[in-house]
């Protein structure tokens, strides 16, 4: 991953993170919960009730589960199923950190332990890896479509 570079392949592995474990990295947890979606107090802007709602499976005809808040707020995107890199930028950007798309693939990376461009980002599993000298792959693998270890 070299130059910023983010293949395509790492794109959609890291768009498949569950959304509400993105969430819950940030601090914010559902307020309620039904059968398609969890529901939060948006973290975008100062509301009472829950309106933002995170999708726990992609819609029908999406690729990814996406967010949105039924709050009128502004960062909504017109698709709603962009998935947790879309998500990851937006929750980066109020806590007032990077939020380029390469650093919420990073901050992703790092936080679920996923490997892109040929690299894990995450310090435990690098400082596992060096001082035991076993490649992490052959370690452990997550499947991220199947949302289970190996």
């Amino acid at each position: 991953m070299s130059n910023n570079h983010i293949s395509p392949e790492d794109i959609h592995k890291l768009n498949c993170l569950p959304l509400d474990e993105v969430m819950a990295n940030h601090g914010h947890m559902p307020v309620r919960q039904t059968r398609t979606a969890k529901w939060y107090v948006c973290p975008f802007h100062h509301e009472s009730d829950a309106s933002f709602r995170g999708d726990l499976e992609p819609g029908a005809h999406a690729t990814y589960a996406g967010t949105f808040c039924h709050g009128g707020c502004p960062k909504n995107s017109p698709s709603s199923n962009h998935g947790a890199v879309f998500l990851e930028m937006h929750l980066l950007e109020i806590e007032g950190k990077p939020y380029s798309q390469w650093d919420a693939c990073r901050k992703l990376a790092e936080d679920f332990n996923v490997e892109i461009g040929g690299q894990n980002y995450n310090s435990y599993w690098r400082r596992q890896n060096r001082d035991e000298n076993i490649p992490l792959k052959d370690e452990i693998e997550f499947k991220v479509a199947d949302r289970a270890f190996t």
